[in-house]
């Protein structure tokens, strides 16, 4: 078949070269870019069955005014003080945000100055900090939110006093500045991959022709597949807003190393004939299964990713294995066409004919010596090595806390740290929790309240939880709730009562009147909710007294009622409510919503909306934690509050409801648990696929064992240096969570594109000679041209610590360090020397090892 391709393009050449021209330029005119396109997730885009989006599910159904609306926060700090100056400017940002001059998708602001209930949350308590609540018609990370962000930062009131720092934060500010780093990561990335490879090329080759032909291949590979995600992301299918960057250097990556392979054989193929015939479709059979296999790992790894369940890495994975797939078709049909095309002057000005190795060699000649030599030494020396950075495990830490991979000096990275210093950030990012009360029953009866009430002690009482705020226990609202509580406070409005009349200016009769409906009207609620109150004299000596005053009320006929009669009679029922509140001393789960007491108290009301839904079936709280909210810590504590709930729902009157808890700690939470079960899931499909795939082409089930276990090995000791190198050395709180998970993939898949090159080599040259003979020409044949590969992937991916974005910085250096291992450490002296040891059985239990003398 690979005969058959290499005619083709070598007879086409011209048609070939010209339609990937055309298709490639028309892509970049006509194709959507994939910038625009691709899409961000506030939560890594979770599977839908996990709590944390159940929560927000629940909190959106029964709270409309939860619903994922972007909001930003405007951040005003004057470490002197907020001065007059200073709110004089935050007025008139005030009146700007609530003009029509702010851009469209802002639908409401929330500011001291349109309500100045807020003050206590939106003024700092040193009175340094101001916040404004901006929200929008999208959701944070939608384009348009972005943009709307981008327009309050341009138009913002100038010339602010002096000493008044402004800043634009909170979701909205920090998914606007996330997207402007990704795009300026891209283009550094994008830019430094290609200034990388040219030059490595030129390096390399002596030759601009030369260099020339994989530079045009893997450029027309890159803008094809960019042209062509970007119209499978327009036609509707998820994609991450990284995969830029990632794609850029995969294709330069893994084209330049496809491009050299068949460079390298072609040059070989040159020299062996001498200048007789043409090679170029001999290379392309020779070859082309060689670099088919090499994509086809890379394909598997990455359709690996298929079985994660966050979205980032089910879309990354298919993308970036569609562009390997063209890339793949690119080499094998573009680069024999370009080659046909330059003939003889290929390697101009470098003699067109060279001896094998030569190319880059680097002394492998002797390196493959050495190693075949001493192979039981080497493969000692080696493991050793690998096995050192092991240590760096023991200070290996995971960060999930998306505002570290920001650079501090961005708009909504500054402004948050000046809320970790004059706020705490516990309160502003607790855990929501929400409790949905089952089909018949309400959150707000009084079984349901003793319930919520039980489920706050649980939850309270998980260690790492530092408030509850609830509608039954919190400070602000355990005064309207507990029965107790309300005839205390009754007792003491009819006692105050009896005190005012002996100065009528302090009340009249009909108010007093009113008041006993009041009175009368919770008492009937109170015997609906607890039956057994009405045999406690103490509720009947109260139903008398407010008998009593009514008529007392209603036979008064002149001006001036009896004062001495109602006083006293006003304080027996004082007294009467007061020892019905002593009776429920035992009852501290006794609770009740009085609509008598709270339809005309407009702070009940609030507490009542703030709490419970419209429907009254559910009920919220927030969870305040002592521990950063991303923080590993936070995540084992929000899973402790999730079994305390479901423990103490089961056990309740409430039970067979639904209830969950969400928040970003939470959602990051989630993320944790199912990025750990991602990383088992696909490393089982990739090391199955990329396995299958090396047993097909070496026919061999022994060599692709141990060829798999090397890079897994050389994975750990990447993974050991990386905890080095970027906490250690770059001072950062821990290696980004996405790191493994991306770093194993490809690894593993580009890692066994050598192996595939090296050992396919070694099973052609042991053919009619020992496998150690054969591993010791195979090592010096390919090792400059992997070294040469080795160091180009190696500096594609190294060009990705120039973006500002730390998971960018970390892939790319990682893997880079990865590359690094595998092409002078496991390629070099590792595998060569299991292969000389195991000399047939290599190539077990195919035919191979059985005919091949052991070595």
């Amino acid at each position: 078949m690979f005969r058959r391709i290499g005619a083709f393009s070598v007879t086409n050449r011209l048609w070939i070269t010209l339609g990937w021209v055309v298709l490639s330029v028309l892509l970049v005119l006509l194709a959507p870019s994939l910038r625009d396109v691709a899409h961000l997730s506030e939560e890594a885009s979770l599977p839908p069955g996990v709590e944390s989006l159940k929560a927000k599910r629940l909190l959106e159904q029964s709270f409309p005014e939860y619903k994922a609306e972007g909001t930003g926060t405007i951040i005003l700090y004057d470490p002197a003080g907020l001065s007059t100056a200073d709110m004089s400017y935050a007025s008139a940002l005030h009146d700007w945000l609530r003009s029509d001059q702010v851009p469209p998708e802002v639908t409401s602001v929330s500011t001291i100055f349109n309500d100045p209930q807020l003050e206590q949350f939106m003024l700092s308590p040193d009175k340094t900090v101001m916040l404004m609540q901006v929200v929008f018609s999208s959701s944070s990370f939608d384009e348009s939110t972005v943009q709307a962000v981008k327009g309050i930062r341009q138009s913002l009131p100038s010339n602010p006093p002096q000493g008044l720092e402004v800043y634009v934060s909170g979701g909205a500010g920090i998914s606007a500045d996330l997207l402007e780093a990704v795009n300026r990561g891209i283009d550094r990335t994008t830019q430094a991959t290609v200034v990388l490879v040219i030059v490595l090329l030129l390096i390399i080759y002596r030759s601009p022709v030369a260099a020339l032909v994989p530079l045009v291949t893997i450029t027309c590979a890159y803008l094809v597949s960019r042209g062509a995600l970007g119209y499978l992301a327009q036609a509707g299918l998820s994609v991450w807003s990284q995969v830029d960057a990632y794609l850029v250097v995969i294709v330069f990556g893994v084209g330049t190393d496809y491009c050299l392979f068949i460079m390298s054989r072609l040059r070989e193929e040159m020299a062996r004939a001498a200048g007789h015939g043409d090679t170029r479709v001999t290379t392309m059979e020779r070859i082309g299964v060689v670099i088919t296999a090499s994509a086809a790992t890379v394909i598997v790894g990455f359709l690996g990713l298929l079985v994660g369940q966050l979205e980032m890495f089910r879309t990354l994975g298919p993308f970036l294995a569609i562009a390997v797939f063209i890339t793949l078709i690119a080499a094998l049909t573009l680069t024999p066409a370009l080659a046909s095309i330059f003939g003889s002057r290929l390697f101009w000005p470098a003699p067109a004919y060279s001896k094998s190795g030569k190319v880059g060699a680097f002394g492998w000649s002797r390196v493959a010596r050495l190693v075949t030599s001493r192979p039981a030494l080497s493969v000692v020396i080696a493991v050793v090595i690998l096995l050192v950075p092991y240590t760096g495990f023991f200070s290996f830490e995971r960060s999930f806390n998306i505002l570290t991979q920001l650079p501090e000096e961005m708009d909504s990275i500054a402004g948050f740290r000046v809320l970790e210093q004059h706020y705490d950030i516990g309160e502003m990012t607790p855990l929501d929790v929400i409790v949905v009360a089952p089909t018949g029953k309400t959150a707000t009866e009084p079984s349901s309240l003793s319930a919520i009430a039980a489920m706050t002690t649980s939850v309270a009482g998980v260690e790492g939880v530092k408030k509850v705020r609830s509608p039954v226990q919190s400070s602000d609202s355990s005064q309207w709730l507990s029965v107790k509580a309300q005839l205390e406070g009754l007792s003491t409005s009819v006692r105050t009562a009896a005190g005012s009349l002996d100065n009528p200016a302090q009340g009249s009769p009909q108010e007093l009147g009113r008041s006993l409906t009041t009175i009368k009207s919770y008492l009937d609620e109170l015997a609906a909710a607890y039956s057994q109150v009405t045999s406690n004299i103490a509720y009947y000596d109260a139903l008398s007294g407010l008998a009593q005053l009514k008529a007392l009320l209603t036979a008064s006929s002149t001006p001036a009622p009896p004062i001495q009669e109602l006083k006293l009679t006003l304080t027996n029922l004082s007294s009467s409510l007061g020892r019905l509140a002593e009776s429920f001393r035992s009852r501290p789960d006794a609770y009740l919503i009085p609509r008598s007491l709270f339809e005309s108290n407009a702070a009940a009301q609030g507490i009542m909306s703030l709490f419970f839904s419209q429907d009254d079936r559910a009920v919220r709280l927030s969870v305040v934690l002592d521990q950063p909210p991303y923080s590993t810590e936070a995540f084992d504590i929000a899973r402790e509050v999730r079994q305390a709930l479901k423990t103490s729902l089961a056990a309740s009157s409430l039970a067979g409801g639904e209830a969950a808890v969400g928040g970003s700690t939470a959602e990051f939470a989630d993320v944790h648990t199912v990025t750990d079960a991602d990383f088992v899931r696909v490393f089982l499909v990739v090391f199955a696929g990329v396995f299958v795939v090396l047993a097909l082409l070496l026919r061999s089930l022994v060599a692709p064992l141990y060829l798999l276990i090397t890079v897994l090995l050389s994975y750990g000791t990447t993974l050991g240096l990386s905890a080095w190198v970027f906490q250690g050395l770059l001072g950062h709180a821990g290696v980004f969570y996405l790191v493994p998970i991306f770093l194993l993939v490809i690894l593993v898949a580009l890692g066994e594109d050598y192996n595939i090159f090296l050992m396919s080599r070694v099973r052609e040259e042991s053919e009619n000679r020992t496998t150690r003979e054969g591993v010791r020409i195979g090592v010096g044949a390919t090792g400059g041209i992997i070294t040469a590969c080795g160091l180009i992937l190696a500096g594609t991916f190294a060009t990705m610590v120039t973006a500002p974005i730390q998971t960018l910085l970390q892939v790319g250096g990682a893997i880079a360090i990865g590359i690094l291992i595998d092409t002078f450490l496991v390629r070099a002296f590792l595998v060569p020397g299991i292969a000389a040891l195991m000399g047939r059985w290599n190539w077990w239990p195919g035919a191979m090892s059985r005919k091949t003398p052991r070595s």
